[in-house]
């Protein structure tokens, strides 16, 4: 039987020790790990979700907004005698336009005079003093060249008696004066009459809004009465006729238009296209009940009720046809139940015209017909609208919704009236349409500078910028055509820096991620990111404490 010994520790073999080696693929795979992480998939999401954003001249924005117009007028005054010394009558009328500066009207908006004086040329005198009326000189003066070059606006100083007029205005950029007086008292009035009456600068500085002015502008009727200022618009002319089985209304509004309000439309064709429409309404009645007068007669509509007409008739007109702004001129041929019928004033009396208008609206004219047919009579007995006096209502408050200023009656000053408007009206206009233009592109320029320089993601695609560029080049190009008196092609460029900003203003792209600010960008990206920044970080872990051990296993070999 054999006998199994303990065997000693002095006899027991010396086995080595085995170790277990991690194998090198393992601190690769976490290398690569990490490295794909850091230069592939980091850079990828940067680049997925970099927001493409061009740059914006902000600079010149900045300066456009703090930059003033300038309008430059240059007049010429025509001596017919040489009864006042050239140079002093200069001299006095730069003293003089310079002196009187409105102060509460001169922010962003100032308007320097360029006088020149020389004698009348022998044509000019022999047409001034031949006795022929003052129309007939003023249309022969307009047709010589050398008077309508540089869009400048010309004073002719007559020998006192010549006209009946003190002073007139002509319908083309002419002013005559009566001399007589003064050398200090002409520059004066000259000054006095070429601002307040013929380029109306009160008015348009109070008109003009700064695009940085954070102040709302005081309730003004010439502010709040024109149709907005727009490139295109529509103007319907309506007929409603309620009792079409009495009468048989004929308007020959074809006609008319052509022949009373084309000629105001062609003239006012540099400011904007005008698209002209017409309706017939008829079983449309006004939903407000008139007051009758006893004691007269007639059926009354007062002021406060006025306001009332406008929405049924809207209701059933088919005015919002149309994307365009639109102008409406309606005509009312009154019913036998409340003819005759009389719009009244606030004050009671009845109106000259028997219309009202409505602010950016249009229009309304109550028309009695002459008399309805009698018992017995063949229905619908035929009426002609007498379009001639109803165009002369539309045509008078069409000019004021187009932004021309109610004119009144001034002691010692004349001013012609033509069918059509004046060459001062139409530069009123322009002016008028300049400086609205130009406040409103950079007004929308420096807003959009501002959102877009506050929130970062907002993408700004080429086309925007584009735009921009566009609105901010036309803008100076404008006001530099201000300052040197091309009032019609600053027009158009004013025209152009205004359809470009608010094209890029109100640009859809613009909104795609104007509302997802950063904490919901934090909400999104870290649900992605965190599962994978826990495998990366474990793996930064292996890989550094390899190489700890890697570098003391070095230095222990060393010693």
């Amino acid at each position: 039987m054999a006998v199994l010994r303990e065997a000693s520790a002095s006899t027991a073999p010396d086995l080595p020790q085995i170790k277990h080696k991690k194998e090198p693929g393992h601190l690769y795979s976490s290398l690569s790990f990490v490295l794909i992480f850091l230069f592939i998939g980091l850079p990828v999401w940067w680049k997925a979700t970099t927001v493409y954003r061009v740059s914006l001249p902000y600079s010149e924005i900045e300066a456009l907004s703090s930059k003033k117009i300038v309008q430059r007028i240059s007049v010429h005054v025509l001596l017919v005698e040489k009864q006042y010394p050239e140079g002093d009558l200069v001299n006095l009328l730069d003293n003089a336009t310079s002196a009187k500066r409105t102060a509460q009207f001169t922010d962003g908006n100032e308007y320097v005079y360029e006088w020149a004086v020389r004698l009348a040329y022998q044509d000019e005198t022999d047409l001034l003093l031949s006795g022929k009326t003052l129309e007939e000189i003023d249309t022969a003066l307009h047709h010589m060249e050398h008077l309508r070059a540089d869009n400048r606006l010309n004073v002719v100083v007559v020998p006192n008696g010549t006209f009946k007029g003190k002073v007139t205005i002509g319908l083309h950029k002419t002013i005559y004066f009566e001399g007589g007086e003064g050398l200090q008292d002409l520059a004066r009035s000259i000054a006095n009459v070429v601002r307040e009456d013929a380029i109306r600068e009160d008015l348009l500085k109070r008109l003009f809004t700064s695009p940085k002015s954070q102040e709302r502008s005081r309730p003004d009727k010439e502010r709040m009465r024109p149709l907005s200022a727009t490139t295109k618009f529509d103007v319907t002319f309506t007929l409603i006729v309620p009792e079409p089985q009495i009468l048989d209304v004929s308007w020959k509004i074809q006609e008319a238009i052509h022949a009373y309000m084309g000629p105001f439309l062609d003239r006012v064709s540099t400011l904007a296209t005008v698209n002209v429409k017409s309706q017939v309404l008829y079983l449309t009645d006004l939903k407000v009940q008139p007051h009758f007068d006893k004691e007269k007669g007639v059926y009354s509509l007062t002021a406060d009720k006025l306001p009332l007409i406008i929405n049924p008739v809207e209701g059933s007109s088919g005015l919002h046809a149309s994307v365009n702004p639109a102008l409406n001129f309606m005509v009312y041929v009154v019913p036998r139940a409340h003819h005759p019928l009389y719009v009244y004033d606030e004050r009671g009396q009845p109106l000259e015209t028997n219309a009202f208008l409505s602010p950016k609206w249009g229009g309304f004219l109550f028309y009695n017909v002459p008399k309805f047919p009698e018992s017995g009579a063949a229905l619908p007995a035929r009426v002609d609208l007498d379009m001639r006096s109803i165009f002369q209502v539309f045509l008078g408050q069409l000019r004021l919704l187009m932004g021309l200023p109610d004119t009144r009656p001034k002691e010692g000053l004349h001013v012609m009236e033509g069918s059509v408007c004046s060459d001062l009206e139409v530069d009123f206009l322009l002016r008028r349409r300049t400086q609205d233009y130009l406040s409103m592109s950079v007004s929308s320029l420096f807003s959009l500078s501002q959102l877009l320089s506050t929130i970062s993601n907002i993408v700004i695609k080429d086309e925007i910028g584009d735009l921009i560029y566009s609105s901010v080049h036309s803008a100076e190009r404008s006001l530099e055509l201000l300052s040197k008196g091309d009032l019609e092609t600053a027009f158009k460029e004013a025209e152009a820096a205004f359809l470009a900003s608010e094209k890029a203003f109100f640009d859809p792209s613009l909104l795609a991620l104007l509302y997802f600010p950063d904490d919901q960008k934090y909400a999104i990206y870290i649900p992605l990111f965190l599962p994978i920044s826990i495998p990366v970080l474990l793996s930064l872990r292996y890989i550094l404490t390899h190489y700890r051990q890697t570098k003391t296993a070095k230095v222990d070999k060393v010693d």
